[in-house]
């Protein structure tokens, strides 16, 4: 037996296998990485003999060596460890690290084929993998940040091969800028837009190229000069400083443009895209091979795509309690995966993969589905805020309601006027769920403007602004649309319209006892029925119409009730009668038909017939006035029209209400008049004086006296709650048809003057009284039928014909009141999806996914015209070189 080592003994047995380790580390490192020198730039030129580094010389390894060194490279997955077993979508770090061995930069060394390869065998004879992992380990991914942005080199990562092959393939992507602000310096100076492009000798522009503005700086960059350029010395070259010197811009930028080495970096750009493009490059086989596999995992995200579109739009749970594909319980999401791969052989085959190996990339992570909602809700978020901006004026509506967690969630939509293919339409547009923690009028207001400054847009751009009637919202002092308009005083409130009309009727049907009395009895014969499955059976065998509950809050509920109670009013009274004399039900089935069968009388069947008259005609209006495209003309003719309504009701008296009432109580048998109630005898004493012959109303007279009651309270309140809607009304209707026709210039001059005095930030009142009188001729001309013209139809009439720069201030004038607002009830609908997202099942549901989720749902038209497949080009652009080739 062998004697034990000493402690000197085994010190020289590391030493001699440490110098073994970095012995190997050496060669490896000489034969795969070669020092980096300058190269002509013809060394692209596959035709050109030169020496080729590990990428090419790959394929010429005999077959077992190439399976050993595959077996060195793959050491780290052959680890037992079952956390790494785990199916993840995020790549492995030695997966990533060992791709890059294909990046590393051409050496013009000549190989020595014979030698190297048989170094390269000695070296794969080794026992020892760590030194080849520890040469793996080299900062050569891309990595990109989440704020990267193709225009702006500040954001991009290190310039290595990889990213300058990523970046001359997707970029650069050129904006114009339009309506954006520039920061000003310490002068007072800005970079200016015109900069961007290049005035040639005939007047024409062209856009230079290679000109970035960086947002985050406030510095230019040359694209060609920052990825080619060999010394980064100059300004418009370096990541680190940039140019920002807007006072010498003139000089520079012409400088720079004609210098000889910019015109170098531009040849190397364009020639490199030309070769890249063509698959002429030295690594043309790398990359056939991740153009293949990129087109791979565009099929694959394709179907993602789609299939989370429509979860998404149709307000679908996408996770189960598996994760695991072909599982049971694994979701909606991951089933509709497996369904289509019966019919996608690419999709068969990668999910045949994944299920077979533990550590193959899936994208089918809980991770990689919140990405895609992200980046999907993202790009149509910033579609719809596109489109806010380039309309210049928008209106704000918000409205909160609790979710299914307790928390308050803040729903925001935008009111503009959308110019697209000469078409004019009046949008509404969902953006965002955002969780409020604040009650008052201020903390409230602060948090909208917060929003909006996210959102990037101009508080000074509003115009208008719609709330419920709540007093932190519409608080004459203390209330948001107070403290909105003492920054902007154009944001212009009105209150939401349906809730205003809804209170009307609300406050109606309190007006007296009688009134509160009836909508008592319809809701308990309501509750009767429903709080027992037999007797809504029973119920249900003899009406076609079910019952309805009455709200004091949900729309339209008081005339659901009422009027599906008259349509079932004599089979609703059988049975309540059958019960009531039925010996085998409870009694307290019994005790309650008899009480319900006695409010069941004259005077309730005239008031059923009386309140289904008026609450149809409120509801029609109510309907209506809910719609997005409503103008404020179109809504202030509806409440007139309201009004006049109610009016003939009112003068026509009771008559017809009576004869209702008479016609059902001698169908059920009932005394077809007003009951008598006992006159109340009052005690007379000695000194009193008592009267007996005082004149005392009689029942139908007292019906009638709350009959009008109630008609006059409808019309002050329709008076009150709509004056606000009704003066804006006035200062914009000259700009009506009917106006332009039957009123004098004279008085549609004054008008115009009045209404610029008000804007006379967006107006100028000269030029408007000058446009007024001659757009008046031009639309006598235009239009077969000026008189009946709306707003709307005016301001398409100047999108049609081009006359926007004719008549610039009549078409701001036409735009802004078209962007005011009628009622919050594109928020109200927005709850209605929050409570199918955010359901008892998905309580636990992140705002940010709510957001994405809700937009996709709320605004599927708008996620129907995003370009899905330029999307997907970035995503697996980016995810294709993760990959371990």
């Amino acid at each position: 037996m062998a004697p034990k080592l000493s402690g000197a003994a085994f010190k020289k047995l590391r030493e001699k296998k440490k110098e073994t380790q970095e012995s190997l580390s050496k060669t490896m490192n000489t034969w795969l990485s070669k020092p980096k020198v300058d190269l002509p730039l013809n060394h692209l030129d596959p035709d050109n003999h030169i020496s080729l580094p590990i990428s090419s010389k790959l394929v010429e390894l005999e077959e077992n060596q190439v399976e050993k060194l595959q077996t060195l490279v793959d050491y780290p997955h052959n680890i037992k460890d079952p956390k790494q077993k785990k199916n993840l979508d995020l790549e492995v770090e030695v997966q990533n690290k060992t791709s890059e061995v294909i990046f590393l930069n051409p050496a013009t060394k000549q190989i020595d084929d014979n030698n190297d390869i048989q170094s390269l065998s000695d070296a794969i004879s080794q026992p020892e993998p760590t030194p080849l992992i520890s040469l793996l380990e080299s900062p050569c991914e891309i990595k990109l940040s989440e704020n990267f942005d193709f225009e702006d080199p500040v954001t991009w990562p290190l310039i290595n091969d990889k990213f300058r092959t990523f970046i001359v393939e997707h970029g650069p992507k050129l904006e114009t800028y339009k309506n954006y602000n520039f920061p000003l310096d310490e002068t007072g100076r800005h970079f200016h837009e015109k900069w961007l492009f290049r005035t040639l000798p005939n007047g024409e522009e062209v856009r230079r190229t290679w000109l970035l503005y960086s947002k985050q700086k406030n510095v230019l960059f040359c694209f060609p000069c920052v990825i080619f350029s060999i010394e980064n010395t100059q300004y418009f070259s370096s990541i680190s400083l940039g140019f920002n010197n807007w006072k010498k811009l003139n000089p520079k930028i012409s400088d720079h443009e004609k210098s000889p080495s910019h015109k170098e970096s531009v040849f190397k750009w364009k020639e490199f895209e030309k070769r890249l493009h063509g698959g002429k490059t030295i690594d043309c086989t790398l990359q056939n091979a991740i153009k293949s596999e990129k087109e791979k995992w565009k099929a694959i995200l394709k179907i993602l795509f789609d299939v989370i579109l429509f979860c998404a739009k149709n307000n679908l749970a996408l996770r189960g309690t598996d994760e695991r594909i072909g599982k049971p319980n694994c979701g909606i999401f991951l089933s509709t995966l497996e369904l289509l791969s019966h019919y996608n052989p690419i999709l068969a085959k990668h999910i045949e993969e994944v299920n077979a190996k533990n550590n193959v990339i899936s994208y089918f992570s809980p991770q990689i589905q919140n990405e895609i909602i992200s980046l999907l809700g993202k790009s149509t978020r910033e579609k719809l805020l596109n489109r806010v901006k380039e309309s210049k004026y928008y209106s704000i509506m918000f409205d909160c309601t609790p979710d299914v967690s307790h928390k308050e969630q803040m729903s925001q939509v935008l009111r503009y006027v959308y110019i697209s293919n000469g078409t004019v339409s009046v949008e509404e547009t969902f953006i965002d769920f955002m969780e409020s923690h604040e009650k008052t009028g201020e903390g409230l207001s602060l948090e909208i403007i917060e929003k909006l400054n996210k959102d990037d847009l101009k508080l000074s751009n509003c115009r208008g602004q719609s709330y419920d009637n709540a007093a932190n919202m519409s608080g004459k002092y203390k209330g948001v649309k107070t403290r909105i308009m003492q920054i902007n005083n154009l944001a212009v409130y009105v209150p939401c319209n349906a809730h205003s009309l809804n209170l009307v009727g609300n406050d109606a049907a309190k007006v007296c006892v009688r009134m509160i009395t009836f909508f008592d009895t319809v809701q308990q014969i309501f509750n009767f029925f429903s709080s027992s499955t037999s007797r809504w059976t029973t119920l249900m065998k003899c009406i076609n119409i079910s019952l309805k509950c009455t709200s004091a809050t949900r729309w339209s509920a008081k005339q659901d009730s009422v009027s599906a109670l008259k349509r079932n009013l004599k089979n609703v009274y059988n049975v309540l009668k059958e019960m009531s004399e039925n010996p085998k039900l409870p009694k307290e089935v019994i005790l309650g038909a008899t009480n319900l069968l006695k409010h069941l009388d004259f005077n309730f069947f005239c008031l059923l017939d009386l309140w289904n008259e008026i609450l149809t005609t409120i509801n029609r209006v109510n309907l209506a006035l809910q719609k997005k495209s409503l103008t404020i003309d179109s809504a202030t003719k509806m409440v007139k029209g309201l009004i006049l309504s109610v009016q003939t009701m009112r003068n026509e008296g009771i008559e017809k209400t009576i004869e209702f009432g008479k016609v059902i109580a001698n169908d059920l048998g009932i005394k077809a008049n007003f009951s008598d109630k006992r006159k109340r005898k009052v005690k007379k004493l000695d000194f009193e004086i008592i009267e007996d012959n005082v004149q005392v109303l009689s029942q139908q007279n007292e019906f009638k006296k709350d009959i009008f009651e109630v008609y006059d309270r409808i019309l002050t309140e329709l008076s009150n709650r709509f004056e606000n809607m009704s003066e804006i009304n006035e200062n914009f209707g000259f700009l009506y048809g009917s106006s332009l026709t039957d009123h004098s210039m004279d008085y549609i001059q004054k008008c115009a003057a009045d209404l610029s005095l008000k804007y006379e930030t967006d107006l100028n009142s000269s030029d408007f009284i000058s446009e007024i009188k001659d757009f008046k001729s031009q639309a006598f001309s235009l239009l077969p039928d000026l008189r009946a013209a709306t707003p709307l139809a005016l301001l398409q009439l100047i999108t049609t014909y081009s006359l926007r720069a004719e008549y610039p201030n009549v078409e701001i004038a036409l735009r802004i009141f078209l962007t005011l607002p009628i009622t919050v009830a594109t928020c109200e609908r927005s709850f209605s999806k929050l409570k199918l997202i955010k359901n008892y099942l998905r309580s636990t549901m992140g705002q940010d996914r709510i957001s994405d989720m809700a937009i996709l749902s709320i605004e599927h038209t708008v996620v129907n015209t995003l370009d899905i497949n330029k999307l997907i080009e970035d995503f697996a652009g980016k995810k294709a070189r993760k990959i371990a080739i």
